[in-house]
């Protein structure tokens, strides 16, 4: 019996994905649940198992094509023996997608790249997959098998798109004339290995975030403000506490936490920060649930706390020591990354004084906290400024500036200017700005 998997609905907010590479090849018996290829989202990257026990018949759709969730991937023929037979008959031979499965969105927990599209396919797999198509396959194209001339394999198509390498100009050496792997790899050879550019292929995961960022800046009217914040005695705290907290706590006591903490402070008396855009209205979030920026290999991941304003300084130390290290062994999953409402991003941690980051689709902001530094200070009767002010306008007279070194940190917020102004993305900034410059030693 022949049945047709596809895409499955992995998340509410998950539309589509990219078949990152195929884990079989046709021909290949499979077990119930046995990965048959690596999906990747907007969210995360997953394995999707197989409905059924049998034989993979032929795949439907190429390595790297972005395909909406419901669309036919391949086709597997059931075997009699299996167990799953009896459970499959008529109409439900062609299963809607296979979320029957807990594996499916199980992640990933290979921390090499993933495959053809991401560059670390084991090199016998490769071989195994171009010689099932010159010996045995057909090639592949808008979802179904052609027997057309000439033709070339997956691997060859793809490494040639990589170089830039026109095919119709190559003579092939394999069977009946076919263009070879050692054909192409040959023709850039005969190019010279010194050049002046260097194509490197785009993960399906980089063209993800591309897509997400181009979609926040076309729709997005964005705004950005800076404040500096005087953050002498947060050091001076920190540095006090930070030993007795990681033996008490098991994690590290860093500033990100303090930061999150006086964010939240901010949102609860800003809320329009913590909203989003609906065209005809903005809606007003009652949950304070933050986006926390984690550089990976595989690229830039958001996790997600939640409930962020539930939580004491050690839940929150402790809910970014967890999130962080289980985005960079690539064991997310959905949930971890849906829903938050404003995202904060440690960009100081790369020893950036001034960045401006781009708003998430579907928030009102996004915070920077940048690198922290030793400043010179000027003091006087009427606060403290950047540039030395020597005589008080009121009085008339001279007043002696005091110089002080201390510890400053940038903070920069990009805002949707559609849901706040100028003056309260100010006045929020303020407030965390005010949150971090009360602590004391």
């Amino acid at each position: 019996m022949r049945v047709t998997v596809e895409l499955p609905q992995v998340g509410e907010s998950v539309v589509e994905g990219i078949l990152a590479r195929w884990l079989k090849e046709p021909g290949q018996l499979v077990q119930l649940y046995e990965p048959l290829a690596e999906i990747v989202t907007d969210k995360v990257t997953m394995e999707l198992p197989s409905p059924v026990s049998g034989r993979i018949l032929r795949f439907l759709v190429e390595e790297g094509a972005k395909v909406p969730v419901g669309t036919p991937l391949l086709e597997i023929e059931t075997l009699s023996d299996t167990p799953c037979d009896s459970a499959l008959s008529g109409e439900e031979a062609q299963p809607t997608g296979v979320g029957v499965s807990e594996r499916v969105g199980r992640l990933l927990e290979e921390e090499r790249p993933v495959g053809p599209t991401g560059g670390g396919a084991p090199p016998e797999a490769e071989e195994t997959a171009i010689r099932r198509a010159e010996d045995e396959g057909a090639p592949m194209k808008g979802g179904a098998a052609l027997v057309e001339k000439p033709w070339y394999s997956p691997a060859v198509r793809r490494l040639a798109r990589e170089h830039g390498i026109d095919l119709e100009t190559l003579s092939g050496t394999g069977l009946g004339g076919r263009v070879t792997k050692e054909d192409v790899l040959a023709a850039i050879a005969q190019r010279g290995v010194h050049t002046e550019e260097e194509r490197v292929k785009i993960t399906p995961i980089r063209r993800l975030i591309a897509e997400n960022m181009q979609r926040s800046v076309r729709e997005i009217p964005q705004a950005w403000a800076m404040v500096e914040v005087d953050v002498t005695d947060l050091v001076l705290y920190r540095e006090r506490v930070k030993e007795d907290f990681q033996r008490r706590e098991g994690v590290k006591l860093t500033y990100l936490p303090f930061v999150l903490q006086a964010v939240v402070e901010g949102l609860k008396q800003h809320p329009r920060l913590n909203a989003r855009w609906a065209g005809e209205h903005i809606i007003l979030r009652r949950r304070i649930h933050l986006g926390i920026a984690v550089a990976t290999e595989q690229g830039l991941l958001v996790p997600v706390i939640r409930d962020a304003d539930r939580l004491s300084l050690a839940g929150l130390a402790r809910a970014v020591h967890e999130l962080t290290q289980r985005a960079r062994q690539h064991q997310l999953t959905l949930e971890d990354v849906q829903g938050a409402t404003f995202t904060v991003n440690n960009t100081g941690a790369l020893g950036v004084m001034l960045s401006r980051p781009i708003v998430p689709p579907d928030q009102a902001g996004i915070l920077t906290m940048e690198a922290i530094t030793q400043r010179v200070i000027v003091f006087t009767d009427r606060g403290s400024h950047t540039l030395p002010k020597v005589m008080d306008e009121s009085l008339s007279s001279f007043v002696a500036p005091v110089f002080s070194v201390r510890y400053c940190m940038n903070m920069c917020l990009s805002f949707d200017h559609r849901i706040l102004d100028g003056a309260e993305a100010a006045a929020f900034l303020q407030t965390v700005k005010q949150r971090l410059e009360a602590f004391s030693p």
